[in-house]
């Protein structure tokens, strides 16, 4: 047999066709990928070869071909019109390009009709919609939930999450909405026609459902509603009687143009209802933020002319509500003309912090939010021009701008003038009125004495005295340290009292009765730090040392920030990685969240770890003391993450501390995995109770979302148990959590921590 025999046999097999067909499929469905990961030359290139090898599979089944059956009158009809369409378009060369890549497509779709019958090419569909959708979900919790990055060149933001929306690697919101619905059409088809076994029929419409929910796009409910009626259109006439089937078509062909025609009517309506008025927006696609000058009434007050000629501002300053903003029924978001005068400036929107740069407006809320910096008044052009900058930013999750609420100190514009008029700022908020506030920066120096350490210890008496030595030998000092006995059975009495005269600060010592773990521990020290009037407190466990000069770091950020989280050594010397941010839906942590730091030297954060947390007392006046019912696990996250509702939380580039304690640990890389025990792991799942409640409260509860989280928390336990502690002993304490928390998700009597009052 020739070697031109042979091809033409490979060629002409059907295991050639198969292969042909979902290779085309998955080339078609991921175009968006291949152009953005390579380039639209590649693209081509690919679909050049498939159209090749399509032309040579047609040839050698030429036997088998009809003319009638090349292709559907209405595709030939699309393509003629759009080839017509190079005779007035004003880009020749572009639109010929264009019909080009759109034939190619066509020759596909006629290409893979010839050669594989309706249902292996829904077999073929199948196979590559699973394949698409399920690196889509990967690319998304890699994104979102493992590295806290965007991917930018391919649009993928990672809001899994946060709930959404996600794109996949589709391009769009709605392409993937547009695959998914044509995905569970392809799945639940291959099940009914027992081409697949339920056991990979399920899982798969499972994953398309998943992804259709997470899409949040309205294309999924146009779609699901157009097959519901073409469904119900064709049993109606399927079960028609023969000598009245033409009626009823007629009747259904009239109610399908009525319908149209209401639709088209009411469109406005419709994508309102839909909230999908930003994917039917041909504009750009950011909500602009406009800025105004207005007519002087009077000149800006000399209180403000002072504030305006101070250098770089710093302090806690004072806050005040701004009005509500309301939402418009039929605009997608719209801001109403609300106003705060302050001396000469007045400022509408959400948020504003006033400095000699400028001033920014932003939004304090967890979802999306728009930053607007109005700087200087540029030195040449209009004397009277304001330069307005616009970033966009995700409130307490992350921003690809490393500080997206410090926009005046990273850029040191010089001094900002409103005469002759005043500064109107138009945003368009997301969040609740309770999340905006007008912030007006003033100086507040930190002072070292204004500061209390909180120390919380449990029968670890060496450990502690390593602590207290390093206490010792700071400089600065702070005003008091704090030390909460969790009822330890050996001298850490002896201990605490040895070093009283010698610590150079006043010592606060108090021994509880029982032991409360570390949550009930900290929830005291944290009471007794604020009853003594303490501005700053430092919490950390007994198993640290503070370097020489943490404190004096540490205050170094305390004017600009009210919760601080610095960073620390591990017990071999190399820097401890800590998860300082959580997939707030899910509430759990972000394994790689990035660990570099840029010239800012800090990150946004949106948890807490009682192990060095700086934390001012107006947060914790607002937010309360930690919950004591933890006992032991997730309670410093939660704690952290109420802080950094009511604060812009960071960790900062300043080693502080230094782990004193070895622990048997996984080593990841930039990251470890350390060993817990039954106690642990019994909290662990039981405490995620607590996050639901309080999640409840806060509205950010959602039961799909952290169900997941609980999933993936159980999972990354039970990894624990086989890679680091090498056994799978300890998975009842697992199941004990989780019974228990059921027991206490459901209770409606739970109440949060109250807030403090000085």
């Amino acid at each position: 047999m020739t070697t031109r025999r042979r091809l033409s046999d490979l060629l002409g097999s059907a295991e050639f066709a198969r292969a042909y067909t979902v290779v085309a499929l998955t080339a078609v469905f991921s175009s968006f990928t291949i152009e953005h990961a390579a380039s639209h030359v590649t693209l081509a290139t690919i679909i050049a070869v498939l159209c090749v090898l399509g032309a040579w599979v047609l040839w050698v089944r030429r036997e088998e071909l009809s003319l009638l059956r090349i292709a559907p009158s209405s595709l030939l009809a699309f393509l003629a019109w759009a080839l017509v369409s190079i005779v007035w378009t004003t880009d020749k060369s572009s639109t010929a390009f264009g019909w080009m890549e759109l034939f190619g497509f066509a020759f596909l779709a006629v290409t893979v009709g010839h050669i594989r019958d309706t249902l292996q090419t829904v077999r073929a569909l199948g196979d590559s919609l699973r394949f698409l959708l399920l690196v889509s979900l990967g690319l998304e919790i890699l994104s979102g939930v493992l590295l806290d990055t965007p991917f930018t060149f391919l649009g993928i933001q990672g809001d899994l999450a946060v709930g959404g929306p996600v794109q996949g690697i589709f391009g769009s919101r709605n392409m993937l909405g547009f695959v998914t619905v044509i995905a569970l059409i392809t799945f639940v088809v291959e099940w009914r026609s027992q081409s697949l076994t339920a056991r990979i029929a399920v899982p798969s419409i499972a994953l398309a459902s998943l992804l259709a929910f997470f899409s949040s796009s309205p294309t999924v409910l146009v779609l699901a509603a157009a097959v519901g009626v073409v469904a119900v259109a064709l049993a109606i006439v399927r079960h028609a009687p023969a000598e009245r089937r033409t009626i009823v078509q007629w009747v259904l062909g009239v109610l399908v143009a009525l319908a149209l025609a209401a639709a088209f009517a009411l469109r406005h309506v419709i994508i309102a209802l839909l909230d999908a008025g930003s994917d039917f927006f041909l504009g750009p696609r950011r909500v602009p933020l406009h800025l105004h000058q207005l007519p002087a009434r009077r000149p800006p007050s000399e209180r403000a002319e002072r504030l305006l000629r101070r250098p770089a501002a710093a302090g806690h300053g004072r806050t005040r509500a701004l009005p509500p903003v309301r939402r418009h029924r039929h605009r997608p978001i719209v801001a109403r003309r609300e106003r705060t005068t302050f001396g000469g400036l007045r400022l509408d929107a959400s948020h504003a912090r006033h400095s000699r740069c400028g001033v920014d407006v932003r939004e304090l809320h967890p979802g999306r939010c728009r930053v607007v910096h109005a700087g200087p008044v540029r030195s040449a052009g209009r004397p009277d021009e304001v330069v307005a900058r616009e970033h966009r930013c995700r409130a307490h999750r992350r921003d690809p701008d490393p500080a997206p609420r410090t926009l005046t100190t990273r850029r040191a514009l010089g001094g900002f003038r409103t005469a002759p008029g005043r500064v109107e700022l138009l945003a368009a908020p997301c969040g609740p009125p309770s999340h905006r506030r007008l912030h007006l920066v003033t100086h507040a120096p930190f002072d070292p004495a204004s500061a209390t350490i909180v120390i919380v210890t449990y029968n670890r008496s060496h450990l502690l005295t390593g602590l207290l030595e390093s206490i010792s030998a700071m400089d600065p000092k702070p005003g008091h340290v704090v030390i909460i006995d969790n009822a330890s059975s050996d001298d850490t009495t002896d201990v605490v009292e040895s070093f009283r005269p010698k610590l150079g600060t006043e010592v606060v010592y108090r021994r509880l009765e029982t032991n409360t773990g570390g949550s009930g521990g900290f929830s005291e020290g944290m009471r007794t730090a604020y009853e003594l009037g303490s501005e700053w407190i430092w919490m950390m466990d007994d198993d640290v040392e503070v370097v020489t000069d943490g404190l004096a770091k540490m205050g170094k950020w305390a004017p600009r920030f009210k919760s601080i989280q610095g960073r620390r050594y591990d017990y071999d010397g190399s820097e401890f990685y800590w998860q300082y941010r959580i997939a707030e839906r899910m509430g759990i942590p972000i394994p790689f969240a990035p660990s570099g730091f840029d010239a800012s030297g800090f990150k946004e954060m949106n948890s807490g770890c009682f192990e060095g947390m700086f934390i001012h007392r107006s947060i914790v006046r607002q937010i309360g003391l930690p919950d004591h019912r933890f006992f032991i696990y997730w309670d410093d996250q939660m704690y952290g993450w109420l802080a950094s509702r009511k604060t812009t939380a960071v960790i900062v580039d300043e080693f502080v501390l230094r782990r004193t304690r070895e622990i048997k640990q996984w080593d990841m890389g930039i990251r470890h995995m350390n060993a817990s025990s039954n106690a642990y792991r019994f909290y662990i799942m039981r405490n995620r109770a607590y996050i639901k409640n309080y999640y409840r409260v806060h509205g950010n509860y959602n039961p799909v979302l952290f169900g997941l989280g609980t999933s993936m928390t159980f999972a990354k336990e039970l990894i624990r148990l086989l890679f680091v502690e090498r056994t799978v002993r300890g998975t009842s304490n697992l199941f004990r959590g989780l019974k228990e928390g059921g027991k206490l998700g459901r209770d409606r009597s739970w109440t949060p921590m109250p807030a403090l009052e000085d």
